[in-house]
């Protein structure tokens, strides 16, 4: 036998070999392992009282489990009310009034407040709301100068009126009310930085209506104020005196 014809042992297969595998193959290929083949495996049924996957956890936007009692809890009456969460006070900062006196005043109200001494004045911290309206109503009453900034969420539209002389700002306030039929909140006169070097003809005063209630346009239509020809502007910021 030539080299071209050799094969290796390997390739060499009797008659007999390929019947006995034929016969193994057509015993595995059974109808119904055919019928899988054809139409894909089958994935098992899980069985009665088992469940094929497994229970998913509630969990937190930390990350930690929750159950589901807990989760019901939490969007039930066992809710804290967010309404009675802490609002952070803006300070009030008091001018030209003695630390001590201002400590006695403040304790004679039943007001526990903290104290910081700046260059401006004396920081007043308080607690609650209540006790802040408490001393600004003392404060106004005591004609104590003072200063302090709107609380996160009640912000007033603020509104500038110039071209009145030195009126008291409750005749300006009496006037928008009664003759225009608008409720402005409070009216202050502002002081400007140079009005003691500067002579102006007018005075500033700052005008404050609750957020939504009126707009800056519908002021501009207002052409005086006591026969006094004013103009309206947006307050652009800085401080105002409150005495």
């Amino acid at each position: 036998m030539t080299q071209a014809l050799r094969k290796h042992p390997k390739e060499v297969k009797s008659e007999e070999d390929m019947k006995k595998k034929w016969v193994f193959v057509q015993r595995k290929l059974q109808p119904d392992v055919v019928q899988n083949l054809i139409s894909g495996f089958k994935r098992k049924p899980a069985a009665k009282g088992k469940r094929s996957k497994k229970r998913k956890k509630n969990r937190s936007q930390y990350g930690c489990t929750v159950s589901r009692d807990d989760a019901t809890a939490t969007n039930g009456s066992d809710v804290a009310d967010t309404s009675t969460a802490k609002v952070k006070l803006p300070p009030l900062v008091v001018k030209n009034a003695h630390l001590n006196d201002l400590i006695a005043d403040l304790a004679s109200l039943g007001v526990k407040a903290e104290f910081k001494l700046g260059r401006v004045g004396t920081k007043v911290l308080l607690r609650t709301k209540a006790e802040c309206d408490l001393v600004v109503a003392h404060l106004r009453t005591t004609k104590v100068e003072f200063f302090t900034h709107d609380i996160p969420g009640e912000k007033p539209f603020k509104v500038v009126i110039r071209g009145l002389p030195n009126f008291d700002p409750k005749l300006i306030e009496a006037e928008i009310k009664n003759r225009y039929k608008l409720a402005p909140t409070t009216v202050f006169r502002m002081t400007r930085r140079d009005e003691n070097v500067k002579r102006y003809l007018d005075c500033l005063f700052l005008v404050h209506f609750q957020k939504g209630t009126v707009t800056l346009n519908a002021l501009k239509a207002i052409r005086s104020i006591n026969s006094i020809i004013v103009r309206w502007e947006p307050y652009r910021g800085g401080r105002h005196d409150v005495t």
